[in-house]
């Protein structure tokens, strides 16, 4: 159901806590932080490459990235088993592998990485290399709103911008296999898919489901979106990549057939995998999309667990220089307070670095897809009209929505 865009605002304590991780409360003095340094940094840019950071002034553990700032001391205080970098006026200044300790520079900070995080660092910090951890702040808003199921949003709203509301717990019981008697915008018609409403929830069963979010009239367009929804896995063949699976900047058999329009279903998002994995996958030729390993992280070592609600939120905004913004989000809390959202994985389509196979001779498989409605090579001119989910080979009434919605959200 789609609805104008309302606001409710509402008094909000930031403490420490909603920072999240291992991230401590900014020093007493704020002097003896670096300068320039943010106080609550999440992630940390090299060049066009970005990774979470595990904490900041924290014992460097298995697979952490940390920032260390003055406030620590004179050195990490790591042991040998890692790689770190010194940063002075955003830049790397210094590389040391296999020693440990290193010194913290007076006007600046050093990045320590250990097992998968040390090959990250190891790949992509050379010296006079820029760093950027200001980005990290935008990247992690603090929530300011919750929507209409009392569920955080980390982006306000767009004013008068597209807003579609799931309706599942007002609408009645129904069963369909196409477009949602009760919602035109939920366009089911697509893969292989039967879908009931049932109680106020969403089950959903076939080999292919997939569900698009988009104007019946095939007119308006997404922009910027924030994406929500919470799952349950209840039944399925246990399909490594399947899950779910959220593509926003796409017009995926919308307009037009898949397999013709191969520029058209180009498409950007997210996955929370039954395998146990999340992962950022650009779509470039359907059906070969790219999700490079470096934004792949492991959450459940034994696979995704059966009957837990998991809450799921994408962010795709655009930045300057024609780039793009990739969030993951995850809440295990069933949305108690708005839920607890910890940021997973994040990439940044810069037009060089996501996507390998061309959908079209003479363009490029990098080109970064941004909210611009003129995108090269799109076939119908609307590049960017749907934002669907997805999953595959679900078992009956084997995985089940709630509370769900796409919303467009202020750029930046």
């Amino acid at each position: 159901m789609l609805r104008k865009s309302k606001r409710l605002k509402i008094g909000l304590v930031v403490t420490s806590v909603c920072l999240g991780w291992l991230l401590p409360a900014a020093p007493a003095d704020p002097s003896t932080r670096a300068e320039g340094l943010p106080s609550v940094p999440r992630s940390v840019v090299i060049g066009n490459h970005e990774h979470i950071l595990t904490g900041v002034d924290v014992p460097r553990g298995r697979d952490f990235l940390v920032l260390y700032t003055t406030a620590q001391g004179e050195s990490t205080e790591t042991n040998q088993w890692g790689t770190e970098v010194a940063v002075v006026n955003g830049k790397i200044a210094r590389t040391q592998s296999g020693v440990g300790g290193m010194t913290i520079p007076a006007h600046g900070y050093v990045i320590s990485g250990h097992g998968e995080s040390q090959k990250w660092l190891r790949k992509h910090a050379t010296l006079g290399t820029s760093v950027d951890i200001s980005s990290a702040i935008a990247a992690s808003p603090t929530p300011r709103e919750v929507d209409r199921f009392g569920i955080k949003m980390l982006k306000p709203t767009l004013p008068n911008g597209l807003d579609w509301v799931s309706n599942w717990d007002t609408s009645g019981d129904r069963v369909f296999d196409g477009v949602d008697p009760k919602d035109p915008w939920f366009d089911a018609n697509h893969g292989d898919g039967k879908y009931s409403v049932k109680g106020g929830l969403l089950y959903i069963s076939g080999m292919y489901p997939r569900m698009y979010i988009h104007d019946p009239a095939l007119r308006s367009q997404w922009s910027d979106v924030e994406v929500t929804m919470y799952f349950k896995r209840v039944a399925d063949d246990g399909t490594p990549w399947a899950g779910m699976v959220v593509q926003t900047r796409t017009n995926h058999g919308t307009v037009g057939s898949e397999n013709l329009n191969k520029c058209d279903t180009r498409s950007i998002g997210g996955r929370l995998r039954y395998d146990g994995d999340a992962d950022i996958e650009k779509e470039t030729n359907h059906p070969v999309s790219d999700a490079p390993a470096v934004y792949r992280k492991t959450l459940w070592a034994n696979g995704m667990p059966k009957n837990v609600w998991i809450g799921y939120k994408l962010l795709v905004y655009d930045l300057p220089g024609s780039r793009v913004k990739i969030e993951l989000y995850r809440d295990m809390t069933d949305g108690l307070n708005g839920g607890t959202w910890k940021l997973i994985t994040a990439a940044i389509d810069d037009g060089n670095s996501l996507g390998k196979v061309a959908c079209h001779s003479g363009v490029d498989p990098a080109l970064a897809l941004t909210r611009d409605r003129n995108r090269t090579g799109s076939e119908s001119g609307k590049p960017n009209i749907s934002t669907y989910f997805r999953s595959d080979n679900v078992g009956r009434e084997g995985l089940v929505y709630k509370r769900g919605s796409v919303r467009e959200i202020k750029p930046g």
